[in-house]
């Protein structure tokens, strides 16, 4: 996932909140500012399929 820190899956905080709380359309707009990204990383046994390890990531 990346995007904006303050943002709502990269939409802006306020536009989000007024579609929520009124249910009615309202146009996207795009949330700027510093962004980051948060992932994970698998390693998964060949043998097995199963996951072996799990390695967060966070980059600011």
């Amino acid at each position: 996932m990346t995007g904006p820190k303050k943002s709502v899956i990269g939409m802006d905080i306020e536009v989000s909140f007024k579609r929520f709380e009124t249910s009615l359309p309202e146009r996207y707009k795009l949330a700027e500012g510093e962004a980051m990204l948060n992932s994970c990383l698998f390693e998964v046994d060949d043998v097995s399929n199963k996951v072996i390890k799990i390695e967060r990531i966070n980059l600011e």
